[in-house]
């Protein structure tokens, strides 16, 4: 079919109407020969891609009615349709509509046609691409001609991780494919949270740090402790002997509270960090309620935890 030069009274009206955009109509035309000439060899995949582009930058409907055959050659027959009902609406009076009709028509029976059923718990902001193209809600439920070949759905939803399908059709095939949102996307971890972590790693060091001037003292003790052995005899001191045993009863309630407070704080940092690192409770619900308690007497001190977990 040769490109036609001049297009109807309907064809003028419609591409006054369109928005504005660069027309180029030489290269356009150079587009169309080189098309035909690659769709005469039978290189229909080199001829859709010129006649795409010389539509795009010179819209014909002659050029829509060598588009549709060259995509009708490679099996794209709803493509193919497409661009001959295009192609027919603007050919109103023009002996190439009967042409652009019958083609359409002899296509009908060989398209193929995907109904995409969106799940009706879905939330209402639900979105629905096929491959390049969201469908609004009423394209949705509908057998709606598609090419052959594989196609992507891609379904997506505020607070929900994004679902995708596959499915191939064969040629004159009609399936439904019901989709849904991913599943619910998990919260994530809060500041808070990692605060709680980093106390608890604070918390923890100075805990250790606690023992080891425990433990310091401890053997500062058991040293005056051999002084007091050697500066008293049958329970007689001399004054080293008794300035010892004095030092010695301060060193041992130091080393025993510092010791106590030291095993607690390390205590308080391994249950924060073991608290953040767990999976925990539901992002709705607080978390479970911990209590240290810490005891200290003359005989020695101990660390109370109190809490559900």
């Amino acid at each position: 079919m040769a490109r036609p030069f001049a297009s109807t009274l309907l064809a003028a009206m419609l591409l006054v109407a369109s928005p504005a955009w660069p027309r180029d109509s030489v290269a356009a035309e150079a587009l169309f020969r080189i098309g035909r000439e690659a769709a005469q060899r039978g290189d229909y995949r080199t001829a859709c891609d010129k006649f795409t582009e010389s539509q795009r930058l010179d819209p014909a409907p002659g050029t829509l009615i060598n588009l549709g055959e060259c995509k009708e050659r490679l099996g794209l027959f709803a493509s193919a349709w497409q661009h001959y009902r295009e192609a027919s609406d603007l050919l109103v009076g023009d002996d190439r509509r009967p042409i652009a009709d019958r083609a359409a028509a002899a296509l009908e029976h060989r398209l193929s046609r995907l109904n995409i059923r969106l799940d009706p718990a879905a939330p209402d902001a639900t979105s629905v691409r096929r491959d390049d193209i969201e469908l609004a809600r009423g394209s949705l439920d509908l057998a709606l001609p598609v090419d052959p070949g594989e196609h992507v759905v891609v379904v997506k939803a505020p607070g929900h991780e994004p679902k995708q399908y596959r499915v191939t059709l064969a040629e004159a095939q009609v399936q439904t494919l019901v989709v849904e949102p991913g599943r619910e996307e998990s919260a994530p971890a809060s500041a808070n949270a990692h605060g709680v972590r980093t106390a608890g790693f604070v918390v923890g060091a100075l805990g250790l740090a606690t023992l080891g001037a425990g433990i310091v003292t401890g053997v500062i003790t058991l040293g005056r402790k051999s002084t007091v052995e050697d500066n008293c005899v049958a329970g007689f001191c001399n004054q080293t002997g008794v300035d010892a045993a004095a030092q010695g009863r301060s060193l041992s309630t130091a080393s025993t509270v510092t010791f106590v407070v030291g095993l607690a704080a390390l205590g308080t940092g391994v249950l924060l960090i073991a608290l953040d690192s767990s999976d925990g409770p539901a992002p709705s619900e607080p978390h479970p309620a911990v209590a240290l308690g810490l005891g200290c007497s003359g005989a020695g001190g101990g660390v109370r935890v109190v809490g559900t977990f």
